[in-house]
């Protein structure tokens, strides 16, 4: 499990807050102070695609995704769509920010849809919540303003 989790760590997460503009957190050893989040509290970050980060077809990630979507709007939550990738672009998998949701919302859903850990955030801190285990490892991020 330890290098999936260096591999969320070292992820780029982008937050499409309108058409022409992306948030992109990105791990870095020499980010000692987090920016604050441009979002409220507390908030995750999370995917229904690839669960236990198996590859899976285009339309079953997309009936997943969806699946998704459709519970977070019935807990009545208003989520902003993620692109979650490597540094070099590699592994695109959309997700979902969800604002104003609690931990234990955010390790339900990851659970429910074989996620194995969730981005989350709370009280200035962000992290990974680890389904299996409710761990939160909290490791500062670096907010990049992205024009597209």
């Amino acid at each position: 499990m330890r290098p999936l989790i260096d591999a969320y760590f070292a992820a780029v997460y982008r937050v499409r807050f309108t058409p022409a503009r992306d948030i992109a957190f990105s791990r870095s050893p020499l980010a000692g102070l987090a920016a604050p989040t441009p979002f409220p509290d507390p908030w995750c970050i999370i995917t229904a695609h690839n669960p236990d980060s198996r590859r899976l077809g285009d339309a079953e990630n997309e009936a997943r995704d969806l699946a998704m979507l459709n519970r977070l709007r019935a807990f009545g939550c208003e989520p902003v769509r993620t692109i979650a990738s490597d540094r070099s672009g590699a592994w695109p998998e959309p997700g979902w920010l969800v604002t104003r949701t609690n931990r234990d919302l955010a390790l339900s859903l990851a659970r429910a849809f074989g996620q194995r850990a969730v981005v989350y955030g709370h009280g200035g801190k962000t992290g990974l919540l680890i389904a299996a285990t409710d761990q939160w490892l909290v490791r500062p991020l670096m907010l990049t303003d992205r024009g597209c």
